[in-house]
């Protein structure tokens, strides 16, 4: 049924449970799966100390976290807009370790066809193109809301993609 699954992760928890729903399908169906990763480029110290939980922080990292503690900015869905809080070495150490993750959780759990891809830019533009280019049966996606009056007038990554994706979606709460 489905021949390739793509999976979009941005460390949420939301995202995780997604992987774990996205591993199970690609073992079930026998399918290629594939993690993506859009580079975030605002966030906290908290949110990315969180992110980071399960990781041995290298010093020069560390510093780099140090450097946001005055930050409050949250991460603004639909992508990057305005300045950012982090540094490019921050985005991409986080962006591989994400990555990094996923794959290795997908192949201790048997999965045998993984490939991975860390891009930049608009997330929900990016989920669509990688669905378009990877060629994929089926998107496995967290959901994760601004909530509030703000998510309403803005929208979510998710409800986004959901409207203007032309394969299967399935969105993991």
């Amino acid at each position: 049924m489905f021949d390739s699954i793509l999976a979009p992760t941005d460390g949420s928890e939301h995202a995780g449970r997604a992987i774990e729903a996205a591993v199970d399908l690609a073992l079930k169906y026998d399918a290629r799966l594939v993690i993506l990763h859009v580079e975030i480029h605002h966030a906290t110290a908290q949110e990315i100390t969180h992110i980071l939980r399960d990781s041995t922080i290298p010093a020069e990292i560390q510093r780099e976290i140090g450097r946001l503690q005055n930050v409050s900015a949250p991460i603004p869905v639909g992508g990057s807009r305005g300045k950012r809080t982090l540094s490019s070495k921050l985005e991409q150490y986080v962006g591989e370790f994400l990555v990094k993750r996923a794959v290795d959780y997908a192949t201790e759990k048997g999965v045998t066809n993984v490939t991975s891809h860390i891009t930049d830019g608009s997330p929900h533009r990016r989920i669509i193109e990688a669905t378009e280019q990877e060629k994929v049966d089926l998107l496995v996606m967290g959901t994760r809301g601004l909530g509030g009056i703000h998510g309403y007038l803005q929208g979510s990554v998710s409800q986004s993609v959901r409207s203007h994706c032309r394969c299967a979606c399935l969105l993991i709460p």
